[in-house]
């Protein structure tokens, strides 16, 4: 068990400005005596991104991301590391100006307390060295970082290791062990003033750790450069390549001696996709430039890995066999080692990675008859064991976000088939921050490091913010777990204030503002903007019905008005949306009202199933079910509302179709589509649904649709 949360009497600790600022990575070091292992040695650790080792040996990485107001210290249990006599504690911290890894806004401290017995080891200026890694720089030409091997103080972190000059005592922080060193966002994102920062203990169990062997050897091949400097090898930007030769072929090779030189490219395959960091154990003499290309998926015949979707890291050899492994950690399936300069005699080892992964209390098994979706669900439960670690994740390999709407319906099968209720509780703590002055909620949160190509820090979606509301409703009606609902309550009503003002005199919202909320829905189903209206009042109609539920216990002073602004909203969509004629909501009811073919969206329909009128919608039960034209039908990523309402009605084998179209042939499956595929299988095959919070009354109705 860990030691009760307590960081004094540690002092914040850091090197000076400019040490601080001339390297990516700094070092820090102390040692300590021991007469005898006691039986418990625990504590606590936070820096902005660490690596900790005892002793030479990895003890383990982190913190989990989190808004820098209010941080997390992560557990540390140092008995299995510790010796007799002389131990040392050394630990890598990401600078505050590093690149290294997307981590969320850095902050220039750290900080550790750790019981070893009867002795209580804190940092302070006194026992502690510091000094920057020199070896770590940013590469440029697209690679995450560089590793310079002839330029690191190897041993560092051994208790036999002798400083020189170039290792200092830090400085302590003015500042107490309980606030955080954050001094100001480096962007603007429109919150609220926050006077006050704070650390708490790591609000999810530490991560897990494994060593993942790739399972083949499937291409080798060399290469021609011109334009590379003889001085400076690892230099290429602006050199070019030609490919000479290349061969696939499948073969598995634990050691590989090489016996071509020059530029030598060698692609291994992972047994699946995985979140860790690529590793190889690597021979050559110095100044090999070795750099490691990784992707989630590769198209047969790619030779070399470079697209956007491409991360890399480059190391330098100083003459001896090393184990090679990045800093960062990344999402992929295959690893391409490539060597600049090769010569003969060089030997690689060991390919495969360090792979992470969340500790849940379970793994879910799905089996069914059908093949093709079989693979579907195992490459979908692969897929949120990937994104569902200390953040919630969607799409990005390097980009590591959350988001809530379409980002969070992860939440669903992370709480149902995983039993992952701290993950989902931690995802909405974490998010819930990003909340801007206007109510809204930024896009994603914790922010980037660094933005996407066209998307601003401040960007907030509208609809996604609707859907935060409803991931709160959610996580309590599946764990039963109702404390995020109480501690977010207030910014729930900044946003339902927000709403509610932004309405128009029709009493709807509407879909083209001012700019600080956009909608986003979908952008596949909707021919236009305008179109997008009802379904976006429709998913406010849907939130409030869950709204009105949660009043119901932590605001019941508030629910009467919450209830006359959701029967005013549904008659205000009634009027605007709904056509007797067709039973159900149209997309574009001034056309049809002129004599013009309606226009249907499947989130519309799927919101009248679910939440306006669930026992009396056939016609649009109907035309969800058909594959016709004049239904707009939503990307992949959406299609969980879809499945959901499909399922809900009986239509479990057209659910399926739906499935098979949108999924079945995706590897590795999108995050975001592995919730909906996972959902379907828990809400739709299986038919298990809460009727009260955490299961305590609930409905199964198993349905098997076409499968055997």
């Amino acid at each position: 068990m860990p030691e009760p949360f307590a960081l004094a009497p540690a002092r914040w600790i850091w090197l000076e400005p400019e040490r601080a600022a001339s390297a990516p990575i700094l070092l820090f070091r102390r040692e300590f005596d021991l007469a005898e292992i006691p039986e418990v040695s625990s504590g606590w650790v936070l820096a902005s991104g660490y690596r900790l080792w005892i002793n030479g040996r990895r003890v383990q990485s982190g913190p989990a991301p989190a808004d820098p107001r209010h941080l997390e210290a992560d557990p540390v249990n140092l008995k299995p590391f510790l010796q007799k006599g002389r131990n040392a504690i050394g630990i890598e911290v990401l600078s505050s100006d590093s690149e290294v890894t997307p981590v969320p806004e850095r902050f220039p401290g750290f900080i550790m307390r750790v019981s070893v017995g009867e002795q209580e080891l804190v940092t302070d200026a006194e026992e502690w060295w510091g000094r920057p890694d020199l070896a770590r720089s940013s590469a440029g030409a697209g690679a995450a970082e560089r590793f310079d091997s002839r330029l690191h103080p190897h041993g560092w972190n051994r208790p036999d290791f002798a400083i020189d000059a170039a290792w200092i005592r830090p400085q302590e922080l003015d500042l107490g062990p309980e606030r955080t060193p954050f001094s100001g966002w480096s962007r603007s994102f429109d919150l609220p003033e926050e006077d006050e920062t704070d650390v708490s203990p790591r609000s999810v169990p530490p991560m897990r750790e494994e060593i993942v062997r790739a399972r083949a050897l499937i291409g080798r091949g060399t290469v021609r450069w011109s334009g590379l400097s003889e001085d400076s090898p690892e230099e290429w930007l602006g050199a070019k390549r030609e490919m000479l030769a290349y061969r696939e072929a499948r073969a598995e090779i634990d050691k590989i001696r090489l016996s071509e030189s020059g530029g030598v490219v060698l692609t291994y395959e992972l047994p699946f996709d995985i979140v860790g960091w690529p590793q190889a154990t690597i021979d050559a003499p110095p100044g090999t430039v070795v750099e490691f290309a990784v992707r989630e998926d590769r198209d047969p015949g790619t030779l070399w890995f470079d697209s956007p979707s491409t991360s890399c890291s480059r190391w330098i050899s100083r003459g001896r066999e090393e184990v090679v492994e990045p800093f960062a950690y990344e999402e992929f399936r295959y690893l391409q080692i490539r060597i600049t300069n090769a010569v003969p005699g060089i030997t690689i080892r060991a390919v495969g990675a360090r792979r992470r992964e969340s500790a849940f209390p379970g793994t879910p098994i799905l089996l069914v008859s059908d093949p093709e979706l079989q693979t579907l669900f195992e490459e979908a439960t692969r897929a949120i064991v990937n994104s569902a670690q200390d953040l919630v994740v969607r799409e990005s390999e390097r980009d590591r976000v959350q988001s809530a709407g379409e980002g969070s319906h992860q939440l669903h099968p992370v709480r149902t088939l995983f039993g992952g209720v701290a993950v989902s509780r931690r995802f909405l703590s974490t998010f819930a921050t990003g909340q801007t002055t206007s109510g809204l909620w930024l896009d994603v949160w914790p922010p980037r490091a660094q933005d996407e190509a066209g998307a601003r820090p401040d960007d907030t979606t509208l609809d996604r913010s609707i859907g935060f509301v409803l991931d709160h409703y959610h996580h309590w009606m599946h764990s039963g777990d109702l404390s995020p609902v109480l501690e977010h309550w207030p910014r729930i009503e900044r946003l339902l204030t927000y709403l509610r003002r932004e309405s128009t005199r029709d009493g709807l919202l509407p879909v083209e503002g001012d700019g600080r909320g956009t909608v986003w829905m979908d952008g596949k189903a909707f021919r236009s903007q305008a179109e997008k209206r009802g379904a976006l009042n429709l998913y406010l109609h849907h939130m409030l019905g869950a709204a009105c539920e949660m009043a119901l216990v932590v605001a019941p002073a508030s629910l009467p008005d919450l209830q006359g602004w959701r029967e005013w909203l549904g008659s205000a969509i009634e009027v605007a949306y709904f056509r007797a004629a067709l039973g159900t909501y149209v997309a574009n009811p001034t056309e049809f009202d002129r004599g013009e073919v309606p226009r249907f969206d499947d989130r519309s329909l799927a919101h009248h199933l679910l939440a306006v009128d669930p026992g009396a919608a056939p016609s649009a039960l109907e035309l969800l079910r058909a594959d016709r034209p004049e239904v707009g039908r939503s990307e992949p990523i959406n299609a969980v509302w879809t499945l959901w309402a499909l399922a809900r009605h009986g239509a479990i084998a057209e659910a399926l179709d739906h499935l098979r179209a949108g999924w079945a042939e995706a590897s590795p499956v999108p995050k975001m589509g592995a919730a909906a595929s996972l959902i379907l299988a828990h809400s739709g095959l299986l038919g298990l649904r809460p009727l009260t919070p955490g299961y305590a009354k609930y409905e199964i109705a198993p349905d098997l649709g076409d499968l055997e």
